[in-house]
Protein backbone atom coordinates (compact mmCIF):
# COMPACT_ATOMS: atom_id res chain seq x y z
CA UNK A 1 0.00 0.00 0.00
CA UNK A 2 1.12 3.34 -0.35
CA UNK A 3 0.22 6.81 1.63
CA UNK A 4 0.26 10.17 0.54
CA UNK A 5 -1.23 13.41 1.97
CA UNK A 6 -4.17 15.67 1.08
CA UNK A 7 -5.00 19.24 2.64
CA UNK A 8 -8.31 18.69 4.02
CA UNK A 9 -10.75 22.17 5.67
CA UNK A 10 -13.59 22.19 8.02
CA UNK A 11 -15.71 23.66 10.22
CA UNK A 12 -17.70 22.78 13.32
CA UNK A 13 -19.85 24.73 15.39
CA UNK A 14 -19.82 25.18 19.18
CA UNK A 15 -22.19 26.55 21.36
CA UNK A 16 -21.08 29.22 24.04
CA UNK A 17 -21.84 29.81 27.73
CA UNK A 18 -22.53 33.69 28.20
CA UNK A 19 -23.34 36.31 30.75
CA UNK A 20 -25.39 39.87 30.36
CA UNK A 21 -22.09 41.64 30.58
CA UNK A 22 -20.37 39.47 28.21
CA UNK A 23 -23.49 39.48 26.09
CA UNK A 24 -23.54 43.53 26.23
CA UNK A 25 -19.49 43.54 24.65
CA UNK A 26 -20.60 40.68 21.94
CA UNK A 27 -23.53 42.51 20.66
CA UNK A 28 -21.95 45.97 20.71
CA UNK A 29 -18.96 44.55 19.13
CA UNK A 30 -20.72 42.58 16.39
CA UNK A 31 -22.84 45.65 15.75
CA UNK A 32 -19.70 47.76 15.09
CA UNK A 33 -18.01 44.92 13.04
CA UNK A 34 -20.93 44.85 10.76
CA UNK A 35 -21.41 48.90 10.16
CA UNK A 36 -18.14 48.84 9.02
CA UNK A 37 -18.42 45.52 6.21
CA UNK A 38 -21.63 46.81 5.48
CA UNK A 39 -20.06 50.49 4.62
CA UNK A 40 -17.01 48.47 3.10
CA UNK A 41 -19.21 46.48 0.44
CA UNK A 42 -20.89 50.07 -0.96
CA UNK A 43 -17.16 50.88 -1.98
CA UNK A 44 -16.66 47.78 -3.00
CA UNK A 45 -18.94 47.79 -5.57
CA UNK A 46 -16.79 50.53 -7.48
CA UNK A 47 -14.05 48.04 -7.33
CA UNK A 48 -12.07 45.92 -10.07
CA UNK A 49 -13.71 42.10 -10.21
CA UNK A 50 -9.41 41.22 -10.00
CA UNK A 51 -9.78 43.71 -6.72
CA UNK A 52 -12.06 41.41 -5.32
CA UNK A 53 -9.92 38.05 -6.17
CA UNK A 54 -6.62 39.75 -4.95
CA UNK A 55 -7.53 41.12 -1.43
CA UNK A 56 -4.69 43.28 -0.14
CA UNK A 57 -4.81 44.82 3.01
CA UNK A 58 -3.00 48.01 2.22
CA UNK A 59 -6.49 48.37 -0.03
CA UNK A 60 -8.48 47.41 2.63
CA UNK A 61 -7.23 49.33 5.43
CA UNK A 62 -7.00 52.74 2.85
CA UNK A 63 -10.81 52.00 2.09
CA UNK A 64 -11.78 51.63 5.68
CA UNK A 65 -9.99 54.48 6.76
CA UNK A 66 -11.88 56.97 4.51
CA UNK A 67 -14.84 55.75 6.71
CA UNK A 68 -13.83 54.79 9.93
CA UNK A 69 -10.83 56.87 10.84
CA UNK A 70 -10.94 55.85 14.30
CA UNK A 71 -11.57 51.81 13.44
CA UNK A 72 -15.46 52.17 14.69
CA UNK A 73 -13.84 51.19 18.69
CA UNK A 74 -13.04 47.89 17.25
CA UNK A 75 -9.65 46.21 16.95
CA UNK A 76 -7.75 47.14 13.26
CA UNK A 77 -7.57 43.45 12.87
CA UNK A 78 -10.99 42.85 13.10
CA UNK A 79 -11.72 46.03 10.44
CA UNK A 80 -9.40 44.06 8.29
CA UNK A 81 -11.34 41.24 8.83
CA UNK A 82 -14.49 42.70 7.39
CA UNK A 83 -13.35 44.12 4.23
CA UNK A 84 -11.59 40.79 3.86
CA UNK A 85 -15.10 39.27 4.25
CA UNK A 86 -16.61 41.66 1.55
CA UNK A 87 -14.31 40.81 -1.25
CA UNK A 88 -14.46 37.28 -0.66
CA UNK A 89 -18.41 37.65 -0.88
CA UNK A 90 -18.16 39.83 -4.18
CA UNK A 91 -15.18 37.10 -5.77
CA UNK A 92 -17.57 34.54 -4.85
CA UNK A 93 -20.41 36.54 -6.12
CA UNK A 94 -18.92 37.37 -9.81
CA UNK A 95 -17.53 33.40 -9.86
CA UNK A 96 -21.23 32.98 -10.27
CA UNK A 97 -21.99 35.00 -13.18
CA UNK A 98 -23.04 37.63 -10.75
CA UNK A 99 -26.46 36.87 -10.58
CA UNK A 100 -29.03 39.96 -9.60
CA UNK A 101 -31.07 37.89 -7.19
CA UNK A 102 -27.95 37.37 -4.75
CA UNK A 103 -26.23 40.69 -4.73
CA UNK A 104 -23.05 40.67 -1.82
CA UNK A 105 -24.04 43.74 -0.78
CA UNK A 106 -27.10 42.06 1.30
CA UNK A 107 -25.23 39.69 3.35
CA UNK A 108 -23.90 42.77 5.40
CA UNK A 109 -25.60 45.63 8.15
CA UNK A 110 -28.08 43.30 9.48
CA UNK A 111 -26.56 39.97 9.77
CA UNK A 112 -25.35 38.90 13.14
CA UNK A 113 -21.67 38.01 12.96
CA UNK A 114 -18.17 38.92 13.07
CA UNK A 115 -15.15 37.14 11.85
CA UNK A 116 -11.98 36.38 14.24
CA UNK A 117 -8.69 35.59 12.56
CA UNK A 118 -6.67 32.99 13.86
CA UNK A 119 -4.35 34.15 16.54
CA UNK A 120 -7.01 36.61 18.10
CA UNK A 121 -8.94 33.51 19.82
CA UNK A 122 -7.88 31.14 21.88
CA UNK A 123 -8.97 27.18 22.70
CA UNK A 124 -8.60 25.91 25.91
CA UNK A 125 -9.29 23.49 28.44
CA UNK A 126 -9.42 22.76 31.80
CA UNK A 127 -11.17 19.95 34.34
CA UNK A 128 -14.30 21.23 33.70
CA UNK A 129 -13.85 21.48 30.06
CA UNK A 130 -13.47 23.35 27.06
CA UNK A 131 -13.58 27.35 26.41
CA UNK A 132 -12.65 30.16 24.20
CA UNK A 133 -10.85 33.70 24.56
CA UNK A 134 -12.02 36.45 22.34
CA UNK A 135 -9.56 39.43 21.80
CA UNK A 136 -13.28 41.32 21.03
CA UNK A 137 -12.10 44.88 21.78
CA UNK A 138 -8.39 46.41 22.23
CA UNK A 139 -7.20 45.08 25.32
CA UNK A 140 -10.23 43.32 26.74
CA UNK A 141 -9.89 39.77 25.96
CA UNK A 142 -13.37 37.49 27.19
CA UNK A 143 -13.16 34.24 28.24
CA UNK A 144 -16.41 32.25 27.37
CA UNK A 145 -16.97 28.42 28.33
CA UNK A 146 -17.81 25.65 25.57
CA UNK A 147 -21.11 23.81 25.59
CA UNK A 148 -20.20 21.37 23.46
CA UNK A 149 -20.99 17.56 22.96
CA UNK A 150 -19.51 14.41 21.42
CA UNK A 151 -18.60 15.51 18.23
CA UNK A 152 -17.73 19.44 19.25
CA UNK A 153 -15.24 17.79 22.39
CA UNK A 154 -13.65 15.05 19.34
CA UNK A 155 -12.52 18.20 17.55
CA UNK A 156 -11.58 20.19 20.33
CA UNK A 157 -9.71 17.68 22.34
CA UNK A 158 -7.98 16.80 18.62
CA UNK A 159 -7.00 21.07 18.02
CA UNK A 160 -5.29 21.11 21.63
CA UNK A 161 -3.65 17.81 21.19
CA UNK A 162 0.03 19.03 20.43
CA UNK A 163 0.51 15.32 18.45
CA UNK A 164 -2.34 15.84 16.17
CA UNK A 165 -2.05 17.62 12.92
CA UNK A 166 -4.98 19.59 13.10
CA UNK A 167 -5.00 23.24 13.94
CA UNK A 168 -7.62 25.92 13.68
CA UNK A 169 -8.01 28.62 12.00
CA UNK A 170 -9.80 31.86 11.24
CA UNK A 171 -13.34 31.77 13.25
CA UNK A 172 -17.05 33.33 12.86
CA UNK A 173 -18.87 34.27 15.94
CA UNK A 174 -22.55 34.54 15.42
CA UNK A 175 -25.61 35.96 17.62
CA UNK A 176 -28.86 34.10 17.25
CA UNK A 177 -32.39 36.44 17.18
CA UNK A 178 -32.84 34.67 21.03
CA UNK A 179 -29.33 36.02 22.22
CA UNK A 180 -27.05 32.48 21.98
CA UNK A 181 -23.79 32.53 20.63
CA UNK A 182 -22.26 30.47 18.81
CA UNK A 183 -18.75 30.25 17.43
CA UNK A 184 -18.04 28.38 14.06
CA UNK A 185 -14.42 27.41 13.84
CA UNK A 186 -12.59 26.75 10.80
CA UNK A 187 -9.72 23.83 10.63
CA UNK A 188 -7.42 22.44 8.41
CA UNK A 189 -5.28 19.52 8.45
CA UNK A 190 -3.13 17.18 6.48
CA UNK A 191 -5.54 13.59 5.77
CA UNK A 192 -3.27 10.82 5.22
CA UNK A 193 -4.82 9.00 1.75
CA UNK A 194 -4.21 4.96 1.68
CA UNK A 195 -3.94 3.68 -2.08
CA UNK A 196 -3.90 -0.15 -2.12
CA UNK A 197 -3.93 -2.16 -5.61
CA UNK A 198 -6.91 -4.01 -6.35
CA UNK A 199 -5.54 -7.86 -4.78
CA UNK A 200 -4.88 -5.82 -1.47
CA UNK A 201 -8.29 -5.72 -1.34
CA UNK A 202 -10.64 -8.16 0.35
CA UNK A 203 -13.67 -6.44 0.88
CA UNK A 204 -15.77 -3.32 -1.11
CA UNK A 205 -18.30 -1.09 0.58
CA UNK A 206 -20.28 1.10 -1.27
CA UNK A 207 -22.29 3.63 0.42
CA UNK A 208 -25.51 5.38 -1.32
CA UNK A 209 -26.32 8.60 -0.01
CA UNK A 210 -29.68 10.32 -0.04
CA UNK A 211 -32.58 12.03 1.67
CA UNK A 212 -34.73 9.64 2.03
CA UNK A 213 -32.33 7.36 3.28
CA UNK A 214 -29.43 9.13 5.02
CA UNK A 215 -26.92 6.71 3.86
CA UNK A 216 -27.40 2.58 2.76
CA UNK A 217 -23.91 1.09 2.88
CA UNK A 218 -23.29 -2.70 1.72
CA UNK A 219 -19.71 -5.18 1.33
CA UNK A 220 -19.25 -7.43 -1.41
CA UNK A 221 -16.03 -9.94 -1.45
CA UNK A 222 -14.79 -11.82 -4.50
CA UNK A 223 -15.90 -15.55 -4.59
CA UNK A 224 -13.17 -18.00 -5.18
CA UNK A 225 -13.62 -17.09 -9.34
CA UNK A 226 -12.61 -13.74 -8.50
CA UNK A 227 -14.44 -10.17 -8.51
CA UNK A 228 -16.44 -11.60 -11.23
CA UNK A 229 -18.68 -13.34 -8.60
CA UNK A 230 -18.78 -11.79 -5.43
CA UNK A 231 -20.66 -12.37 -1.81
CA UNK A 232 -22.43 -9.47 -0.01
CA UNK A 233 -22.77 -8.74 3.28
CA UNK A 234 -25.84 -7.67 5.46
CA UNK A 235 -25.95 -3.60 4.85
CA UNK A 236 -26.36 -1.18 6.93
CA UNK A 237 -29.39 1.44 6.70
CA UNK A 238 -30.25 4.53 8.02
CA UNK A 239 -33.70 6.37 6.97
CA UNK A 240 -33.54 10.21 6.78
CA UNK A 241 -36.98 10.88 8.10
CA UNK A 242 -36.15 13.12 11.11
CA UNK A 243 -33.81 14.88 8.70
CA UNK A 244 -36.67 15.87 6.16
CA UNK A 245 -38.73 17.02 9.28
CA UNK A 246 -36.35 18.97 10.60
CA UNK A 247 -35.37 20.45 7.29
CA UNK A 248 -39.00 20.60 6.46
CA UNK A 249 -40.01 22.80 10.08
CA UNK A 250 -37.12 24.85 9.10
CA UNK A 251 -38.28 26.07 5.76
CA UNK A 252 -41.67 26.85 6.57
CA UNK A 253 -40.37 28.68 9.65
CA UNK A 254 -38.08 30.21 7.27
CA UNK A 255 -40.50 31.55 5.20
CA UNK A 256 -42.72 33.09 7.73
CA UNK A 257 -39.38 34.72 8.67
CA UNK A 258 -38.52 36.39 5.09
CA UNK A 259 -42.43 37.26 4.61
CA UNK A 260 -42.65 39.98 8.03
CA UNK A 261 -39.04 40.80 6.79
CA UNK A 262 -36.97 39.44 10.16
CA UNK A 263 -33.49 39.12 8.68
CA UNK A 264 -32.17 37.80 11.45
CA UNK A 265 -34.55 35.26 12.13
CA UNK A 266 -33.72 33.81 8.71
CA UNK A 267 -29.65 33.56 9.60
CA UNK A 268 -30.90 32.13 13.51
CA UNK A 269 -32.70 28.78 11.00
CA UNK A 270 -30.01 28.98 8.91
CA UNK A 271 -27.17 28.81 11.89
CA UNK A 272 -30.05 25.80 13.18
CA UNK A 273 -29.96 23.87 10.40
CA UNK A 274 -26.34 23.96 10.04
CA UNK A 275 -25.77 22.90 13.20
CA UNK A 276 -27.97 19.86 13.07
CA UNK A 277 -26.69 19.00 9.75
CA UNK A 278 -23.23 18.79 11.99
CA UNK A 279 -24.11 16.71 14.23
CA UNK A 280 -26.27 14.80 11.92
CA UNK A 281 -23.49 14.14 9.42
CA UNK A 282 -21.11 13.36 12.24
CA UNK A 283 -23.18 10.72 13.45
CA UNK A 284 -23.96 9.13 9.97
CA UNK A 285 -19.85 8.96 9.09
CA UNK A 286 -18.93 7.39 12.26
CA UNK A 287 -21.83 4.93 11.55
CA UNK A 288 -20.34 4.03 8.10
CA UNK A 289 -16.58 3.61 9.13
CA UNK A 290 -18.17 1.04 11.93
CA UNK A 291 -19.51 -0.72 9.27
CA UNK A 292 -17.07 -0.97 7.22
CA UNK A 293 -13.94 -1.75 10.05
CA UNK A 294 -15.97 -4.91 10.26
CA UNK A 295 -14.26 -5.57 6.56
CA UNK A 296 -10.76 -4.46 6.71
CA UNK A 297 -9.13 -4.38 4.64
CA UNK A 298 -11.69 -2.71 2.12
CA UNK A 299 -11.97 0.05 0.23
CA UNK A 300 -15.07 2.59 0.55
CA UNK A 301 -16.62 3.58 -2.44
CA UNK A 302 -18.40 6.67 -2.46
CA UNK A 303 -20.77 8.40 -5.49
CA UNK A 304 -20.01 11.86 -7.08
CA UNK A 305 -22.77 13.74 -6.60
CA UNK A 306 -21.09 17.07 -7.40
CA UNK A 307 -23.54 18.13 -9.87
CA UNK A 308 -26.65 18.06 -7.13
CA UNK A 309 -24.21 20.23 -5.15
CA UNK A 310 -23.76 22.74 -7.59
CA UNK A 311 -27.21 23.13 -8.99
CA UNK A 312 -28.96 23.48 -5.09
CA UNK A 313 -29.07 26.83 -4.65
CA UNK A 314 -30.94 27.05 -1.03
CA UNK A 315 -28.76 25.80 2.36
CA UNK A 316 -32.02 24.90 4.11
CA UNK A 317 -33.08 22.42 1.11
CA UNK A 318 -29.38 21.07 -0.07
CA UNK A 319 -28.94 17.32 1.73
CA UNK A 320 -25.23 17.84 2.83
CA UNK A 321 -23.97 15.78 0.44
CA UNK A 322 -19.83 17.13 0.42
CA UNK A 323 -20.11 17.46 4.16
CA UNK A 324 -20.79 13.89 4.68
CA UNK A 325 -18.31 12.34 2.39
CA UNK A 326 -15.36 14.83 3.44
CA UNK A 327 -16.17 13.41 7.34
CA UNK A 328 -16.30 9.78 5.81
CA UNK A 329 -13.38 10.44 3.73
CA UNK A 330 -10.97 11.66 6.71
CA UNK A 331 -12.50 9.34 9.50
CA UNK A 332 -11.75 6.90 6.92
CA UNK A 333 -8.44 7.50 6.22
CA UNK A 334 -7.68 8.10 10.42
CA UNK A 335 -8.20 4.18 10.08
CA UNK A 336 -6.32 3.40 6.81
CA UNK A 337 -9.71 2.78 5.29
CA UNK A 338 -9.26 4.18 1.34
CA UNK A 339 -11.98 5.53 -0.15
CA UNK A 340 -12.57 6.26 -3.63
CA UNK A 341 -15.40 7.60 -5.30
CA UNK A 342 -17.94 6.88 -9.28
CA UNK A 343 -21.01 8.31 -11.48
CA UNK A 344 -23.57 6.63 -9.68
CA UNK A 345 -25.37 7.00 -13.07
CA UNK A 346 -27.76 3.64 -13.57
CA UNK A 347 -27.12 1.95 -9.40
CA UNK A 348 -30.48 2.92 -8.19
CA UNK A 349 -32.18 1.26 -10.98
CA UNK A 350 -29.65 -1.76 -11.67
CA UNK A 351 -30.80 -4.84 -10.03
CA UNK A 352 -27.71 -5.87 -8.37
CA UNK A 353 -28.42 -9.78 -8.29
CA UNK A 354 -28.90 -10.15 -11.99
CA UNK A 355 -28.01 -6.71 -13.77
CA UNK A 356 -31.42 -6.23 -15.68
CA UNK A 357 -31.90 -2.54 -15.55
CA UNK A 358 -35.38 -0.40 -15.38
CA UNK A 359 -36.45 2.59 -14.18
CA UNK A 360 -40.13 1.07 -12.72
CA UNK A 361 -38.47 -1.68 -10.41
CA UNK A 362 -37.87 1.52 -8.01
CA UNK A 363 -41.10 2.96 -6.21
CA UNK A 364 -39.45 5.02 -3.71
CA UNK A 365 -37.43 2.56 -0.74
CA UNK A 366 -38.54 -0.48 -2.49
CA UNK A 367 -36.54 -2.22 -5.58
CA UNK A 368 -38.16 -5.24 -6.92
CA UNK A 369 -36.76 -6.97 -9.88
CA UNK A 370 -39.85 -8.10 -12.39
CA UNK A 371 -36.58 -10.57 -14.31
CA UNK A 372 -35.16 -12.24 -10.90
CA UNK A 373 -37.38 -11.56 -8.41
CA UNK A 374 -35.39 -9.77 -5.91
CA UNK A 375 -37.14 -7.70 -3.24
CA UNK A 376 -34.93 -5.58 -1.49
CA UNK A 377 -34.00 -2.33 -0.07
CA UNK A 378 -33.86 0.68 -2.99
CA UNK A 379 -30.88 2.00 -1.30
CA UNK A 380 -29.05 -0.89 0.02
CA UNK A 381 -29.58 -2.45 -3.34
CA UNK A 382 -27.48 0.84 -5.06
CA UNK A 383 -25.06 0.83 -2.59
CA UNK A 384 -24.18 -3.11 -3.56
CA UNK A 385 -24.33 -1.57 -7.51
CA UNK A 386 -21.93 1.34 -6.42
CA UNK A 387 -19.48 -1.28 -4.93
CA UNK A 388 -19.57 -3.70 -7.58
CA UNK A 389 -19.43 -0.71 -10.76
CA UNK A 390 -16.13 0.30 -9.14
CA UNK A 391 -14.54 -3.46 -9.07
CA UNK A 392 -15.85 -3.68 -12.61
CA UNK A 393 -14.33 -0.27 -13.90
CA UNK A 394 -11.17 -0.88 -12.10
CA UNK A 395 -10.91 -4.14 -13.81
CA UNK A 396 -11.34 -2.54 -16.89
CA UNK A 397 -8.87 0.28 -16.77
CA UNK A 398 -12.30 2.21 -17.10
CA UNK A 399 -10.08 4.49 -14.32
CA UNK A 400 -6.40 5.38 -14.06
CA UNK A 401 -6.32 2.67 -11.12
CA UNK A 402 -7.43 3.89 -7.40
CA UNK A 403 -4.11 5.64 -6.99
CA UNK A 404 -5.65 8.09 -9.14
CA UNK A 405 -6.44 11.25 -6.92
CA UNK A 406 -9.32 12.17 -9.15
CA UNK A 407 -10.81 9.24 -7.62
CA UNK A 408 -10.71 10.49 -4.24
CA UNK A 409 -14.13 12.92 -3.47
Amino acid sequence: METVEKKVNRTFICKLASSKRKDDLVWNTIDAWQEMADWFSDQAMSFQPSQWSNSRSNLVTKTLKRGFPDDNGIMAAHALQAGFKVMEAYDSWNSNGGPSDSHPSGQFGDASYMRFRGDHYELTANESGYGVKLKLRPYNHEWFRIDGGEHQNEYLARILDEDDPMAYGSAELHRQADGSLFLHISTKEKVPIVTPELDEIEHVVGVDLGERTIYAAGAISPLDGGWSEVSKEQPAIEPGREFRHHRDRLTDKRSQLQAAGDLQGVKACEDEHARYTDQVTHQASRAVIEYAEQFTPCVIVLEDLTDYRETARDPVHEWPFHQLKENIRYKANERGIPVAGIDPAGTSTTCHQCGTIDKAFRDRNDFECENCGLEYHADANAAFNIAKLWVLRSQHDDVSGINDCSMWI
